[in-house]
């Protein structure tokens, strides 16, 4: 083999090697996770919601056995819709960060009156905190914020059409 060949195989070896190790290194975000794991994994260990809006209207959601669920410590939960708000909960996905211009007027929103704020718990200890905001520009996605970040994200469920508020 010529010294020329040697040469560049050695250097595709170089470039194909330092090119694996840069991609496969990367986490692919520039985001602290923290500020961006919207879904809950283990839904099976929740068990309490509590749903609260600007307007003082509230819920809190209890599990009180295997697939019995109070409502407000009043009424029993229809376990197919607490089915559907666990599997919610499971599947958050983020589907794109606000752009930077938007992102005063999202923010604005997430604190104004029609906003929603969900706390979740498991083992009586609150896992997570998300702000709920109003439906995306093209209705595929919803506004949210996680509790201690001020980076909003368009939310929805991979496969679903239609927003989540």
């Amino acid at each position: 083999m010529k010294k020329s060949n040697r040469i560049l195989l050695g250097l595709v070896i170089t470039v194909s090697v330092a090119l694996a190790y840069f991609l496969l290194s990367k986490s692919g975000t520039t985001l602290k996770g923290e500020l961006r794991d919207f879904a809950i994994e283990d839904t099976a260990a929740i068990d309490r919601i509590f749903i609260v809006d600007k307007l003082g209207k509230s819920a809190l959601l209890e599990r009180k056995g295997k697939g019995y669920w109070l409502v407000n410590n009043a009424y029993q939960a229809r376990q197919d819709a607490v089915n559907n708000l666990l599997l919610t909960l499971k599947k958050l996905a983020i589907k794109a960060p606000v752009a930077k211009s938007m992102e005063e007027n999202v923010l604005k929103d997430l604190a104004g009156p029609l906003q929603k704020k969900v706390e979740v718990y498991a083992s009586g200890k609150k896992i997570k905190t998300i702000y709920v905001g109003g439906e995306t520009m093209d209705k595929q996605g919803t506004f949210m914020l996680l509790e201690h970040s001020s980076v909003p994200f368009e939310i929805h469920i991979p496969g679903h059409r239609g927003f989540l508020q």
